[in-house]
């Protein structure tokens, strides 16, 4: 039995795309990932570096994959999430808990952010937008946002990312109260004790 089918499961972060064949009615191979449907096994294939160069991935995004493994999924996602519009957080936000958010999500981390994908120069975004979300319970600024509105004042440092005074300004601008703390354990520790 030939098909051809996108599916989303588990958690929906995976997007496979697949034209092989159905044995025994209970088993796909699919392009990336295969997997037994009455045991939701998930067997992972392994992928080479050559295989996304041949298999025309942009070169930082398999630099990234190289230098992180964990990315495997994001970066073999790329041609299926890279023209997605819709950034939905909503159900990410609970007010007075900070969300987690990685810089290579599919929602946002194939846009741009400077020269680059916001999944390779974005993590300072990434970080205000967490915090922000967490602290006030409100989706407006997703990592994209955040990024957005990082470039359009001056935050973005090209070859580097973002400037460290886009954690103070760019967050006072958002209407977060910030001020630096000495980096160490026991100066961080107090500053919380202190609220």
């Amino acid at each position: 039995f030939l098909f051809k089918a996108t599916m989303n499961f588990f958690s929906g972060k995976y997007a496979i795309k697949g034209d092989n064949v159905m044995s025994s009615g209970i088993f796909y191979t699919m392009d990336c990932v295969s997997f037994n449907i009455e045991n939701e096994e998930v067997a992972e294939t392994v992928v080479s570096i050559d295989d996304l160069y041949a298999g025309d991935y942009p070169e930082s995004l398999i630099n990234l994959y190289e230098n992180n493994p964990e990315t495997k999924d994001f970066v073999l996602n790329y041609k299926y999430y890279k023209d997605e519009d819709y950034i939905d957080i909503s159900n990410d936000i609970h007010e007075g808990q900070i969300p987690l958010f990685l810089q290579w999500d599919e929602r946002w981390g194939y846009k741009s952010y400077g020269n680059d994908f916001l999944a390779v120069t974005g993590c300072g975004p990434t970080c205000l937008s967490m915090v922000y979300c967490g602290l006030t319970g409100d989706n407006t600024y997703n990592p994209y946002e955040v990024a957005k509105l990082a470039e359009e004042r001056g935050y973005y440092v090209e070859g580097n990312g973002s400037s460290w005074e886009m954690m103070s300004s760019l967050a006072n601008f958002m209407g977060l109260s910030v001020h630096e703390v000495i980096f160490d354990e026991a100066h961080i520790i107090q500053e919380l004790i202190e609220g």
